[in-house]
């Protein structure tokens, strides 16, 4: 378990200075955008359009849960942007934990190690952490692995196998 911790905190070292990063790329349509930016839409509109909703032509992504998530910030945070990035690196951070605990029960402690350290800070998974409109492939890997953590267990409980259900519907809600 002490491995797992150092891993984190070395997790939030590395990625702490994102907070200082304003908004980029895709966070400018989704969150500032005068038509589309959160600010604009309500929870239930968020459950009802398309995620590129201001363009012509939809897109076909649904994403309604991350879009939540940028709702919350938005009531907490506003149009600053050092909220939203705390925000996703707390999903990070959690899909790091996940996968550590989820490999250490199956591989051991030191192969989790080398896997989840890999995965978090594998270069292609810092556009998940600087750019926050790129946060629901962290919330989708945390709550598929939550729902496999759970599928995973040694005794079988029908308790779990709904709730595995539940994560699995939430992850593709977030992706």
């Amino acid at each position: 378990m002490r491995s797992a911790l150092l891993l984190l905190i070395a997790v939030f070292i590395v990625y702490i200075p994102v907070v200082g990063l304003d908004f980029v790329s895709d966070d400018h349509a989704l969150i500032l955008h005068p038509v589309s930016g959160i600010e604009n839409q309500s929870l239930g509109s968020i459950f009802q359009s398309d995620l590129w909703h201001f363009q012509d032509s939809q897109s076909g992504y649904y994403r309604p849960l991350m879009m939540v998530s940028l709702w919350i910030d938005h009531k907490l945070w506003g149009t600053s942007a050092t909220g939203y990035h705390l925000h996703s690196l707390a999903w990070h951070l959690l899909s790091v934990g996940l996968l550590f605990g989820l490999l250490r029960n199956r591989f051991g402690e030191s192969r989790a190690l080398v896997a989840s350290t890999l995965y978090a800070f594998h270069p292609a998974v810092s556009e998940v952490v600087c750019w926050i409109s790129a946060r629901n492939d962290s919330m989708a890997l945390s709550l598929g692995l939550v729902a496999l953590i759970l599928s995973l267990r040694e005794e079988r409980r029908l308790r779990d196998a709904i709730l595995a259900g539940v994560f699995t519907a939430l992850a593709g809600m977030t992706k």
